[in-house]
């Protein structure tokens, strides 16, 4: 059995039939195209490395079919993809043998693509993982983005963590509102940075909520729908100017509140300048297929 034309070559180092580039999109293609005939290896590549030293040929690799809740398949010695024994790869069929099946059509492939693939067998964790924490992202993204833990196929494999937006107004808000105090949101914020009265990092505290400051900026972007640069842009242009200017200005002494003021229509147009629509994605999270309690 042997790999998969271009893809293959150019993930093993063989004669690349294709550019590379074009070999990478051809094997995601093949990742999500295939993503039910996904098999992952069952042995670490030290391990393999070790056996192959020690028995000086080349044996048959296992692997755990994605799909198979019992039983492994094999790479064949002679596949061209033996030699690195990528940890996931896609077959596109089983030869089976008296001896064992076989994987053949093969492809090498990435984890992270898995989790890209839009396929029910990626099942994402119902709660954001704390670590890493949620961030804001800024354009193009601009959005709020939490971690959850991803798993795929019947065996649960782990996979890297997966970003998405984040799934609580509350602490979307919080955390656009840490970024914006930061002056990550709008540059003209980060002159106020060095007059603030308390840190930013207040708002990431779901305990100092109750605090006056920190309860009231998140408050505010709440109910104003407010979590990412376009739309605070769209508050802006709309009926609301001043929105968050009360809140802002709590976060300054009394003595600094004019620089808020000073800088308040840099501010605006900073925001509003060439800013995207909000994105629907910054009002609410998606919904997953395959997310697991």
């Amino acid at each position: 059995p042997g790999a998969a034309p271009a893809a293959a070559a150019a993930a093993t180092g063989g004669a690349a039939l294709v550019p590379e580039r074009v070999a990478l999109v051809l094997r995601r293609a093949l990742a999500a195209g295939w993503a039910d005939q996904v098999a992952k290896r069952a042995r670490s590549s030290e391990y393999l490395a070790q056996l192959e030293e020690s028995r000086r040929k080349r044996h048959a690799v296992r692997y755990q079919p994605a799909c198979l809740s019992e039983g492994h398949v094999f790479l064949h010695p002679r596949s061209a993809l033996h030699g690195d024994a990528p940890e996931f790869l896609v077959y596109m069929q089983l030869l089976r043998t008296e001896k064992r099946p076989y994987m053949a059509g093969l492809t090498a492939i990435e984890a992270e693509w898995l989790t890209e693939c839009g396929t029910p067998l990626c099942m994402l964790s119902a709660t954001p993982l704390t670590d890493p924490p949620p961030s804001y992202r800024g354009a193009p993204v601009d959005t709020v983005m939490a971690w959850r833990e991803a798993r795929y196929g019947m065996h649960g494999w782990p996979l890297p963590p997966v970003a998405v937006p984040h799934p609580d107004a509350t602490e979307r808000a919080a955390v656009f509102a840490t970024a914006l105090l930061e002056g990550r949101v709008l540059p003209a914020m980060a002159e106020m940075r060095p007059h603030l009265a308390a840190s930013p990092a207040m708002l990431l505290r779901p305990e100092l909520r109750g605090v006056a400051r920190v309860g009231e900026l998140v408050g505010a972007l709440v109910r104003a729908k407010v979590d990412s640069r376009s739309s605070l842009a769209a508050a802006w242009r709309s009926s609301q100017p001043t929105l968050l200017q009360r809140e802002l200005a709590a976060w300054l002494p009394k003595a600094q509140q004019p620089v808020l003021l000073r800088l308040w229509p840099r501010m605006v147009a900073e925001a509003t300048a060439g800013a995207p629509p909000p994105s629907p994605l910054s009002a609410a999270a998606p919904t997953s297929t395959g997310v697991k309690g």
